[in-house]
């Protein structure tokens, strides 16, 4: 019997009662890791996966590789933009589809 000062309700649900499971939705980092993918700016999406160490590195490269790509295009005159824009997007389709990957395997 509960004591008349114990003010704990007893039929309230504890943490552990009814919770469905956690499952990882891998929408919210692979749109992330899209988006900024389509600017060339890489890791974002690891980052809010919780990959924080492959995050950190695909994003000081991906600062290397704008730097890059910016300096090919103003010495090529624009010509090194036939080559940039779809290494652009090859990164990001791979980036995403393994963090997509990646997201499931661990979840």
């Amino acid at each position: 019997m509960q004591n008349q000062g114990d003010w704990r309700r007893t039929d309230a649900p504890t943490s552990g009662d009814n919770v469905p499971p956690h499952h990882r939705s891998s929408t919210g980092p692979v749109v992330a890791e899209v988006l900024l993918g389509l600017l060339g700016i890489y890791g974002v999406g690891w980052l809010i996966a919780g990959r924080a160490r492959l995050g950190a590195i695909l994003l000081i490269l991906s600062l290397l590789w704008i730097i890059i790509a910016g300096v090919a295009t103003i010495h090529t005159f624009g010509f090194a933009i036939c080559g940039a824009v779809p290494a652009n997007v090859l990164f990001m389709a791979l980036s995403a589809i393994a963090l997509h990957r990646s997201i499931h395997r661990a979840g």
